[in-house]
């Protein structure tokens, strides 16, 4: 099998109506639809409207247009969202408590399920042919190639690029009922491509919830199939490495915010890795002279005066070096202007404030890195933004306290700092779930930080939500519920 490279990238969705409802997400309307010669649509109101004269249409044409909004609306379902008052929202499953957090801390978080079949395995060729497959060939890899699907192959690397996902997050990425998405997990499993594990439920104490990561051998196959870069494959187990047992929660939020995110009619891709190269700085101390306690005579005492007419301070210069940071993805939007380069949010999953691993103080050099980008743009001219993903408010408020970002004068772009809400994303919606910490005047003089939503659509000045052809389209897809 011939092998090229290609940077690994996950465009939204796997079917062509599906791709102009992530478009719509954003729409107040539903799409218009024509009943009998009438074309109708929902009204910011929530009422429904002739299109051109605003008018009641038929009750005949009310009834079916309504039928059709609930059709629409049981397909966004299988994909997660839900629709409120025409709102929609995707429930966050990474968003965890407190209690949760400290009962793992010292504990394995997963547990490993194993498949009914041994390693290495034996593949059955034709009736009266079965070979072993141990993967230490290429043949091996190609046979198994042929043993997938079109939707083994999206789920494998849809998994292979956040590296460890929920049953749920599988489900919904494709829009499929679980039941419907396990036969092609158990295949992927008795092949040794991922790895399926169990873990608590929050909600429902006693029972367990499924997630699958990748293996090895899913990796190599990708790669072989020309749908990742060899870069990323040799780098694999860095990547999976786990620094402590939070690992795959931190990889769920990633998923919950590519999820949500792709909902944004500007989304354009996500890739599994971003970098920022290591850098150094020099810093000036200036430290004062202390005095000599002990008693001096009186030759001393002439020395030390005529010392004393002279600096009083002394300065300190010192290099301070600032090490790569590897995220775990990056989101990339559109921008208005055409020209090629992207709106990126480097994301940076937020857990853990004590320890060795504490994404608390794994912030400062992160923070310092963000610091270097003039206008929060980096050398390709694109703009980067910090994308910190948090449980909730309180999150928020430790990170600020901590570094007191409207002070820190190490980090001047205040502006590319944005805070993701999971609660306020399951609540509200993405757009109501981003926050940016602006400064202002106290009463006292001094000054405090004030949160303000961050709005997408008006950060980057849109262009057109939806196109008459796209809905037009839509409509016309209405029956197709084929996954």
């Amino acid at each position: 099998m011939k092998r090229r490279t290609r940077q690994m990238t996950r465009i939204p969705g796997n079917k062509k109506w599906f791709l102009n409802i992530a478009k719509k997400i954003n729409l107040p309307l539903y799409p218009k639809k024509k009943f009998n010669g009438e074309e109708v649509t929902l009204m910011p109101d929530g009422t429904v409207r002739l299109s051109e004269t605003g008018e009641k249409p038929s009750a005949e044409a009310l009834e079916a247009y309504q039928d059709f909004v609930k059709k629409f609306n049981e397909r966004l379902r299988r994909f997660g969202v839900r629709t409120i008052d025409g709102k929609a929202t995707l429930n966050t499953v990474s968003r965890f408590s407190d209690d949760y957090y400290k009962k793992y801390a010292s504990t394995p978080l997963l547990k490993q399920v194993y498949p009914n079949n041994d390693f290495p395995f034996h593949l059955q060729l034709q009736e009266d042919y079965i070979i072993q497959i141990n993967y230490s060939q290429e043949t091996d890899y190609e046979l198994i190639s042929k043993q997938l699907n079109q939707l083994d192959m999206d789920i494998l690397l849809f998994i292979a690029t956040f590296r460890n996902v929920q049953l749920l997050q599988i489900s919904r990425e494709f829009g499929l009922p679980i039941p419907k998405i396990k036969p092609h997990l158990k295949r992927l499993r008795e092949f040794y491509l991922v790895q399926e594990w169990e873990f608590e439920r929050e909600d429902t104490p006693g029972a367990l919830a499924t997630s699958y990561s990748i293996y090895s051998h899913g990796t190599m196959l990708l790669l072989l199939a020309n749908k990742i870069s060899r870069n990323f494959t040799y780098k694999w187990k860095d990547i999976l490495r786990e620094e402590d047992n939070y690992s795959p929660i931190r990889y769920w939020k990633v998923v919950d915010a590519y999820q949500n995110f792709k909902f944004n009619q500007n989304y354009a891709y996500f890739v599994p890795t971003s970098k920022l190269e290591k850098f150094t700085y020099t810093v000036t101390k200036t430290q004062e002279k202390s005095e000599s306690k002990s008693p001096l005579s009186g030759m001393e005492k002439r020395k030390s005066e005529l010392q004393a007419k002279k600096a009083k301070k002394k300065e300190h210069t010192y290099t301070v070096h600032v090490p790569r940071y590897l995220f775990i993805g990056q989101l990339a939007l559109n921008k208005k202007e055409d020209d090629g380069t992207k709106n990126l949010f480097d994301v940076y999953p937020y857990i853990t404030n004590v320890g060795d691993t504490s994404d608390l103080d794994k912030l400062l050099n992160v923070f310092k890195h963000f610091g270097r980008f003039e206008d929060g743009l980096d050398e390709e001219g694109n703009k980067r933004y910090l994308l910190i993903i948090v449980d909730n408010f309180d999150d928020i408020q430790e990170i600020e306290d901590k570094y007191m970002l409207i002070e820190n004068g190490g980090y001047k772009n205040l502006n590319n700092i944005i805070f993701l809400n999971l609660e306020l994303a399951a609540e509200e919606g993405i757009d109501k779930s981003l926050v940016v910490i602006r400064s202002q005047n106290a009463t006292d003089g001094g000054r405090v930080a004030k949160y303000m939503p961050f709005r997408m659509n008006e950060a980057f000045n849109e262009r057109p939500l939806i196109k008459d052809a796209e809905l037009e389209e839509l409509n016309q897809e209405e029956g197709d519920t084929d996954a």
